[in-house]
């Protein structure tokens, strides 16, 4: 599940992104995902501020668990749309039970040219009955508000952030922070073909009382 906004801008030509990223431990918006170490590749089509991209999870403690998820995105200036389709389960979950097995959100993000701040919020369209319905049996529309800044120190990439959740959903059960992070990255290969970041990053998450500590090494190419 991605966190961020989108970085590909307008191109005249189609370009074609591949990825792959290995995390000690798989935290999204402040909840573990419970695959433990995961191994999560990407491929992403851009043309002309339009992408499409297929991301995964596969946990390397249990082999059965996995993600699926399917993202469209449209980018102008520095405001990008993100429709995902979010699958996850194990190697029996069907894939093809929309009803129960996939949600659907619908991301905005805004990063500002003046300074290296993003705002994104999030909300959950549709989803299982089991992930979406409160005690009523009316749809919560979990929604996710979040915060970052970028500032280089001596080559390294510190992104401080806070996520919230502003009503009872998928995260908490009412308004709450639900992630204050801090990301130390820095790029230990880079060339014009392939780039391979490393990165640290301390996780506070107050709406579950966790503290998480995750390393990860990702590549680009």
């Amino acid at each position: 599940m991605l966190v961020t906004a989108p970085e590909a801008e307008a191109q005249d030509s189609l370009s074609v992104d591949i990825s792959g990223e290995l995390v000690s431990r798989y935290i999204w918006r402040g909840m573990d995902v419970g695959y433990g170490v995961s191994l999560q590749p990407g491929l992403c089509f851009s043309y002309k501020g339009l992408s499409l991209e297929a991301w995964g999870a596969a946990s390397l403690h249990d082999v059965g668990l996995r993600e699926i998820d399917v993202m469209l995105s449209y980018n102008i200036g520095g405001f990008t749309a993100t429709l995902t389709d979010y699958f996850s389960g194990d190697e029996d979950t069907n894939y093809k039970d929309y009803r129960n097995n996939h949600t659907g959100e619908l991301q905005l993000d805004y990063s500002f040219d003046a300074v290296p701040l993003t705002l994104t919020w999030a909300t959950m369209l549709w989803a299982g009955e089991k992930d979406e319905l409160d005690d009523e049996g009316d749809r919560m529309y979990s929604s996710y508000f979040g915060v970052s800044y970028e500032a280089d120190v001596r080559g390294v990439t510190l992104t401080p952030a806070i996520g919230i959740t502003p009503w009872e959903g998928q995260y908490a059960d009412g308004f709450k922070v639900t992630d204050i992070t801090l990301k130390a990255e820095k790029a230990i290969v880079e060339t014009e073909r392939v780039k391979v970041p490393m990165y640290t990053q301390a996780i506070v998450s107050p709406a579950n009382k966790k503290t998480y500590l995750v390393l990860g090494i990702r590549v680009e190419l």
